[in-house]
């Protein structure tokens, strides 16, 4: 539909160009006649204005439809990412994380202990 709108704009365009020319030649020499080419100059210009807005309008809504559909593409993802997340965080809570970590803390802490011991300089026995 596009594609048919921008044609009919193309040729009513022409034809607004034709009727300027018809009623330049015409000028002096006829005025009714190059009257009337304006006025049919005007009625073109409407019936594109009117073809512009109607274009504007499906361009309008094929981006709306993008749109839509982008949303939805989106929310599913969103959707098989929490699940994802879910299905992963399954069986582990807050508390056994913080008694992890604790017990890691211990580990690091015993480990530093120990290297500290062994660094220590010996005394001298001479």
């Amino acid at each position: 539909m596009e594609k048919l709108l921008e044609k009919k704009i193309e040729m009513i365009e022409v034809k607004i160009a034709d009727e300027i020319k018809k009623a330049k030649k015409l000028g002096i020499k006829n005025k009714n006649l190059a009257m009337k080419c304006l006025v049919r100059k005007k009625s073109l210009e409407k019936q594109l204005e009117i073809t512009y807005n109607q274009l504007a309008n499906i361009e309008s809504q094929l981006v709306a439809l993008e749109s839509a559909e982008m949303n939805g593409a989106i929310l599913e993802n969103l959707k098989y990412g929490g699940n994802a997340l879910k299905n992963a965080n399954n069986g582990m809570t807050l508390e056994d994380v913080d008694d992890m970590m604790d017990d890691i803390q211990d580990a690091k802490d015993v480990a530093d202990e120990i290297n500290e011991a062994i660094s220590r300089p010996l005394a001298n026995s001479y």
